[in-house]
Parts: structure tokens; sequence; C-alpha cells
């Protein structure tokens, strides 16, 4: 079965794809079955729909703004972008930074413009970075459309850092930006 898609943004039920006539001049929602008003102009507590995720949407709006800006950026949004779009990831709107997911269970890194520390091209992008105070973490492109995340996992008897490399899997396409 496909997965459903954001259609529009709703603000009231006469608008609604689950709105529809039902008989006798009463309208019923697809969804709970509860019997509405004709020309309902609000949104009723019992709504199943989720509510707007502002958030996500900003973070939407601003990597398909800096996508479609491309001759106005500068280095580090034409940075954040490549790295947004190789991830399939959406750039924070509040700050410059991607959130990378990594892991089995649900770990999290944020990769920001002032964490990093050295961007190497050799065999693809290599990002080093860090997120806090601490070691760095190594977000590697390679050419063939891959990317791995190497984290630090704790200091050998060496006193040199072990890694531990995450292939990082491409996140779903994002979804279009409601008008």
């Amino acid at each position: 079965m496909p997965v459903p898609r954001i259609v529009k943004l709703v603000h009231r039920c006469k608008d609604c794809p689950n709105y529809r006539y039902n008989s006798g001049g009463s309208y019923i929602c697809d969804l709970t079955g509860e019997i509405l008003s004709p020309g309902m102009e609000f949104i009723p507590a019992f709504c199943p729909l989720p509510l707007y995720p502002s958030g996500v949407i900003a973070d939407l709006e601003h990597t398909n703004k800096m996508l479609r800006h491309g001759d106005e950026q500068q280095f580090e949004d034409v940075f954040f972008t490549y790295a947004a779009k190789h991830l399939g990831l959406n750039i924070r709107s509040k700050q410059l930074a991607i959130i990378i997911p990594y892991g089995n269970s649900g770990k999290e890194v944020t990769l920001s413009i002032i964490g990093i520390r050295e961007i190497n091209i050799r065999h693809g992008l290599e990002i080093i970075f860090s997120d806090q105070p601490g070691p760095d973490y190594t977000l590697q492109f390679y050419t063939d459309g891959s990317a791995v995340l190497r984290e630090p996992i704790r200091i050998d008897n060496d006193g040199e850092w072990i890694y531990q490399e995450h292939e990082i899997k491409k996140a779903r396409k994002n979804p279009p930006v409601p008008s």
C-alpha cells in the first residue's frame, strides 16, 4: 500500500478531503464517521488530522529556498545544501545545521558550521566535525553516492580514539512544501 502524502493545509472541515456529502443535507467526516454541519468554517476538537508541524515546515521551506536560489548562496549555504541533499535530510531553519541520524538505536549528531574542524576532498568529500566539546566525528561522502559516519567510541591504550563506522542511509525524499 502506498504511503499517504500531505495534500494541503486544512483550515476548516469544508476544505478537508475527508469532508463529504452524506445524505439529506448532512455531511460526514470519512475518518471519524462524525456528522458535520454543512459548510463547517472551523476545525472541531475531534479532528484526527495531525497538527501543523510548523518547525518541520519551516525547515523544508528553508531547504527549498536554498536549493532554488543557488546563485545567491554563500559557501555555508552551498555546503549545507549539498550535504543535506546528499543525505536526504533538511537544513535546520533556525541555525545552519543538519541533524544526522545514525546507528540502530536512534542516535543523532548535529553537523553545524561552527563545529567543522576540517574539510578534505580526496575520494569524495570528508568532513571532520564535533557537535560538542570532545572527540571529532568524520562524515565521508563517497563518489558512488554512499556516506559513512565515523563515531568516536573510546580511547585505546596508545591514547588514540577508536571509531565505529555507521553507513548513513539516505533519508526518505522530502515531501513537497504545502502552498
